[in-house]
């Protein structure tokens, strides 16, 4: 495999010019666009070498570690249509091209493949030629999005269409979800529209319609679509700001005097994360959104020193660390942590813990919980995605057999039920060390002579969510922070901070 990057950053000349179509179209706006951009890129290149040196799960899909591959060439150019870099490509005789996020190509590039080159666009074609993802579908108020491969032309995305998908669009769908979703569904229509051509399976299909070709939005067109969101959801805008304005008072001299202190002390605390769903059909006390979910991973990530929760009960984490220490973990096992957390998980390199329901696992039975709140039962995921979460690097954990009260049930059967569900994971997925996490987890829903069993099972951790952080660390009562829909970013943060 080779592939060519083209280095548009060395071309400072270009740079500029960008730069300038950019003020010319916002005005204004884009200076202070630029300017709010700064500490996250000043965070980014802060992460750079944690994250390189790091064993994470996602670290195989980084740039360095696919292009570290034996079978794997890389080349840099100044201009991909430059006759060196042309050269280099007809030297390597490939068989198939593959533009991903690339620039617009010309034929004498996309021509050499011996089966020309296809293009992964995230829109449905004709209709949606151009960019950005997602955007504009929302914009004019459509029920799906499409993902299509066709393959690369003279014409921007007319060439004739090989594959085509779609994914709905919910009630709380925004762009950044969206893309989530769009980029996972891309990736598996790449990997079948190649294994279709070199198996002589594809089937071309011209494009009809006219369509339409769409540019980059402005900064003020954006912001209208935000707000156009925001009036669909269920929550006060004046309590919204009022929150974000406390949070902010307290975040600002509460970190800086409690990291000052904790780091004197070398005993920094440790925030453990409690999630329950991830999606964009609902919106409650168990869900959070898909590009909520991804802009607090981001945040974690950039801000705070996250490590697994097996290394947290096994006493392996630093605590002299400058920042606070934060684990991320799940309850029950619902399908959109497979299908949506997990791909943010592995994007931003995030251990997690996964605790299931192991009853539930590969059953359409539901949660009683969700029936009589929503009145129908959510899908769960199977025990194939727990055991390619596991080969991810992901932990997995007992969260009993049917979500008992562990409290309030028959003792006898709660005590089944937690030997059962420890039992099953070391036959099904081969853990040895397994984690227990009560349902429910409230105060009351803890009994001492329970958590006792617990640890004579042979489990080594027991998590709690009844909130708080951990100061100290006692492996079978492990404090969680729940996080839901109403968590902002600011919220999140004076939580992980101590609030």
């Amino acid at each position: 495999m080779l592939v060519v990057h083209e280095e548009n950053y060395a071309r400072f000349a270009k740079k500029l010019r960008v730069q300038y179509r950019h003020l010319k179209k916002n005005h204004f706006r884009w200076i202070g666009y630029q300017i709010g951009k700064i500490p996250e890129r000043w965070r980014i290149n802060k992460n750079k070498q944690l994250l390189s040196q790091s064993n994470l799960p996602g670290n195989c899909y980084t740039f360095e570690s696919i292009f570290s591959r034996s079978n794997v060439s890389y080349l840099k150019v100044v201009d991909i249509h430059s006759p060196a870099a042309i050269d280099r490509v007809k030297t390597f005789d490939p068989d198939i091209g593959v533009a991903l996020a690339a620039p617009i190509l010309q034929p004498q590039l996309f021509q050499i493949p011996k089966h020309g080159t296809i293009n992964l666009h995230k829109g449905k074609l004709p209709q949606y030629r151009g960019m950005p993802p997602a955007f504009w579908e929302l914009w004019n108020g459509e029920k799906e999005i499409g993902c299509t491969i066709h393959m690369v032309s003279e014409k921007l995305d007319q060439g004739a269409i090989l594959l085509s998908r779609t994914i709905p669009v919910f009630r709380f769908s925004t762009p950044g979800g969206l893309r989530v979703r769009l980029d996972e569904v891309g990736s598996q229509m790449t990997v079948d529209a190649i294994y279709a051509i070199m198996t002589d399976r594809a089937r071309l299909q011209p494009q009809e319609g006219q369509g339409r070709t769409y540019t980059q939005p402005t900064l003020k067109q954006e912001a209208l679509l935000r707000k156009r969101l925001e009036n669909t959801r269920d929550y006060s805008l004046l309590r919204h700001y009022a929150k974000e304005f406390f949070f902010g008072l307290y975040l600002f001299p509460y970190k800086t005097l409690f990291r000052k202190w904790a780091n004197l002390r070398n005993n920094q605390h440790i925030s453990v994360l409690l999630y329950h769903r991830v999606n964009d059909e609902m919106r409650d006390s168990m869900t959070v959104g898909v590009e909520q979910f991804d802009k607090q991973m981001e945040m974690i990530r950039q801000r705070y020193t996250v490590v697994s929760i097996e290394d947290v009960i096994l006493g392996k984490v630093d605590r002299s660390v400058p920042r606070p220490i934060v684990a991320v973990t799940f309850d029950d096992g619902y399908a959109d942590n497979y299908e949506n957390a997990v791909p943010i998980l592995l994007k931003h390199r995030i251990p997690a813990a996964f605790f299931v329901t192991t009853g539930l696992i590969d059953s359409n039975g539901g949660f009683d919980h969700d029936k009589k709140k929503l009145g129908y039962a959510l899908k769960n995921m199977t025990w194939k995605n727990l055991s390619l979460m596991k080969g991810y690097g992901f932990v997995i954990g007992a969260h009993t057999v049917t979500h008992i009260n562990c409290a309030k049930a028959d003792k006898q059967t709660v005590k089944e039920e937690i030997r059962e569900s420890l039992q099953t994971l070391k036959r099904k997925l081969a853990i040895n060390d397994v984690i227990f996490a009560y349902p429910f987890g409230k105060k009351e829903d803890i009994t001492e002579d329970i958590r006792q069993f617990v640890k004579e099972c042979g489990f080594i951790g027991c998590l709690s969510a009844y909130g708080g952080v951990n100061k100290t660390i006692d492996p079978y009562n492990i404090k969680r922070i729940g996080v839901d829909a109403q968590f902002t970013l600011r919220a999140l943060q004076a939580h992980i901070e101590g609030f």
